[in-house]
């Protein structure tokens, strides 16, 4: 199961990895992402807490890489990742525009089908300023939602994207599947889900953290574990409308657990 003090290690993993070889230190890291406060990634790397997507974008901007690297785990890197390390012998502004290139290509395999990434979500959000616009390749893998009208309900769905998450698991992109699904969280898991939403909202910062469901998967004789990196970003329609875009990505294999919870 994922947790976020698990994520936090490889968050913490990763990053000093990258310090080391791009020999950088704290201090200078913090700089370079844009930090006053010079001890901001200290505070960070000796912290419990996962920090925000708009610290791991800056610091992965800062690093020359992608969102995703900084949360993925060691064993999950792929020869095949859209990204290229500076070399000792390859200058820095020649391996950016490298990267650059690379990562819109990257891009451009959402129109052959391919899913977004983490990166590529978030990447468009900043360029848009939180407005949904210029999506039409991006909107197909996104929910939007909004906190619920009373204490006692459930987040309001406005539009499930027919290949997102939500819908290849619940197998359907109907809001009323995934409202029914919503109602059979627990108390604790529906008032952490309502908590991201406002924050979300209210704050304007989007938030980057690992989530682990038990789905009931339509014609399955068990219900589905899903372990899955949720990224919820504050986002307005043309007429300034607000609503919290939601984005998730498979992070593990999901597995089968029988119905007195043991995996299969």
């Amino acid at each position: 199961m994922t947790t976020n003090l698990g994520t936090l290690n490889v968050l913490k993993t990763n990053i000093t990895r990258l310090m080391k070889s791009r020999d950088l230190n704290r201090a200078q890291l913090s700089r370079a992402a844009g930090y006053k406060n010079i001890n901001k990634v200290t505070t960070v790397l000796n912290g419990n807490s996962l920090p925000s997507i708009d610290f791991a974008a800056r610091i992965a901007e800062a690093l020359g890489t992608d969102v995703g690297e900084l949360f993925r785990k060691s064993d999950d890197l792929q020869a095949t990742e859209f990204s290229i390390r500076p070399a000792d012998n390859v200058e820095s502004k020649a391996s950016h525009l490298v990267n650059a290139i690379l990562q819109s290509a990257h891009r451009q395999l959402v129109d052959m089908g391919e899913p977004p990434t983490i990166d590529m979500v978030s990447s468009w959000w900043q360029e848009n300023g939180g407005r949904l616009e210029a999506c039409d390749q991006l909107e197909p893998h996104f929910d939007l939602v909004s906190g619920p009208d009373t204490d006692n309900s459930i987040p309001t769905i406005h539009k499930v994207g027919y290949k997102s998450l939500t819908a290849r698991a619940l197998k359907s992109h109907d809001t009323d599947m995934m409202a029914q699904f919503l109602r059979t969280l627990d108390e604790a898991d529906l008032a952490g889900l309502k908590k991201c939403i406002q924050t979300v909202s209210h704050s304007g910062i989007g938030l980057l953290s690992p989530q682990t469901r038990i789905v009931d998967m339509p014609g399955m004789s068990a219900p589905m574990e899903i372990s899955f990196m949720r990224l919820m970003l504050p986002v307005k329609d043309s007429e300034g409308t607000p609503y919290v875009l939601n984005f998730s990505t498979l992070v593990s294999e999901s597995k089968l657990r029988n119905k007195s919870g043991f995996l299969q």
